[in-house]
């Protein structure tokens, strides 16, 4: 099972990488620059991973979902009529709160992926922009 100090600690990894790689645009050295679309890419890998462990994250909460549900319909010697009363228990049950912080900060992530390959994705059609305008500038030669 993940653990969620283990998922804030790769969130704030995923900060400090995304703080070395979106740093402004060196319009002087160009060279230098051509590696964002490498980070574009590199990014959208780790939206895919992200996917990936929210997947499992979700499938998990199902997993419990299910167990919680075994446990306060037959094991628990609880009268409970209506599935909502079951599901109120069910949401309240540590168990679930968890995997529910889990998946949120698994969005985060998420999100916070998608936002900075954007950022880079940015910076890409400034420096084609920047090439074009140095182009014009010079003439073609």
């Amino acid at each position: 099972m993940i653990e969620i100090n283990r998922l804030k600690d790769a969130f704030s990894d995923l900060k400090e990488q995304a703080k070395e790689d979106c740093k402004a645009i060196d319009k002087v050295n160009i060279d230098v620059n051509f590696k964002m679309s490498a980070l574009h890419y590199k990014w959208l890998d780790f939206q895919h991973e992200w996917k990936r462990v929210k997947k499992a994250l979700n499938n998990m909460k199902l997993k419990t979902t299910r167990e919680l549900y075994q446990f306060y319909v037959q094991d628990f010697d609880l009268k409970l009529t209506t599935k909502e009363q079951i599901y109120l228990f069910i949401e309240s049950d540590n168990k679930h709160i968890v995997i529910k912080e889990k998946l949120e900060l698994a969005d985060d992530i998420i999100d916070f992926c998608i936002s900075v390959s954007k950022i880079l994705e940015n910076k890409n059609w400034e420096i084609k922009h920047y090439l074009t305008y140095l182009t014009w500038r010079d003439g073609v030669r």
